[in-house]
């Protein structure tokens, strides 16, 4: 997978769930699971959603937009 050209879609088979947003106005991270994001977003690649994308608070465009999965920052269950 390529990520400069991979789809959102694509990004969530790979096992990626959230997205990290940062605002600067408001000074917060967030992360907003994937099945929160509009559907008719789901065809767009990261950098033209991240475009798109606007604070919950302040409605200000987000500085920052990461894609985000359970298994990097936890790690690896054990078994």
């Amino acid at each position: 997978m390529d990520p400069l050209h991979a789809t959102i879609e694509e990004f969530g088979a790979d096992g990626y769930t959230h997205v990290e947003c940062f605002c600067p106005r408001c000074r917060v991270i967030r992360l907003r699971p994937m099945s929160w994001l509009p559907k008719i977003s789901m065809g767009l690649t990261l950098d033209a959603r991240a475009q798109r994308l606007r604070c919950a608070e302040c409605s200000g465009p987000l500085l920052s937009v990461k894609l985000w999965r359970q298994a990097d920052v936890l790690g690896k269950p054990r078994a």
